[in-house]
């Protein structure tokens, strides 16, 4: 990643690729087209590259219009390099990992990245997020309502990037979209992804249970 003169660019899985050990949290809620209709996802992850291993939980809670009561599922995983441990909250299963799977995880990790736009984005100050010295900027996402043709109420960035590396430690986006001005149809989207530890020691443990 690299930035100047208020523009950025600044990959996020290759910066999170080259970080020795991580945690982070993410939140994603969507809605729409009506409010009854709602996904909210929660999640949390760790890894430690010396120690080859990564944790992740993930749960996700949904209404719709026409099953207003809500649904609510928990997934739990931890990966080593010689398997994947998951926990559907009420059985562990693991399958054997793939050495291929390696090589084209990081080639896939390459190519399905998420950028940052770099013709729009403007600095506005910096901040401190997991220990680590960033600067901040705002943006707003190319192109949104392009295709669909629909209105574009909102259409707010923001990113916070390490000064020293260019990996992205906190990424913001709330957006929101209608038919029309007089549509009572309207999708939104509010995004948080958050690192809470940079390079510094993390715990994970593979449970017991486990299957071999």
């Amino acid at each position: 990643g690299g930035a100047s003169a208020g523009t950025l660019s600044a990959p996020l899985i290759q910066g999170m690729a080259g970080l020795d050990s991580y945690e982070f949290r993410i939140s994603a809620v969507t809605v729409g087209p009506n409010s009854a209709d709602r996904s909210e996802v929660t999640a949390t992850g760790a890894a430690d590259k010396a120690a080859e291993l990564r944790h992740q939980s993930m749960t996700t809670t949904s209404t719709s219009a026409d099953d207003p009561e809500a649904s609510t599922s928990t997934t739990e995983s931890w990966i080593t390099s010689d398997l994947t441990c998951s926990f559907d909250g009420e059985e562990y299963s693991s399958e054997m990992a793939n050495p291929i799977g390696t090589d084209f995880g990081s080639l896939l990790s390459g190519v399905f990245d998420i950028v940052i736009p770099d013709s729009n984005s403007q600095k506005v100050g910096g901040d401190t997020i997991a220990g680590v010295s960033a600067d901040h900027y705002t943006f707003s996402i190319k192109g949104l309502g392009a295709d669909s043709g629909w209105l574009v109420d909102t259409n707010e960035g923001e990113v916070w990037v390490a000064k020293d590396g260019g990996y992205v430690l906190k990424y913001v986006v709330n957006v929101s979209m209608r038919a029309d001005a007089q549509s009572s149809e309207m999708y939104t989207l509010q995004l948080t992804l958050e690192f809470t530890s940079v390079n510094q020691p993390v715990s994970i443990q593979v449970p017991a249970a486990c299957p071999a």
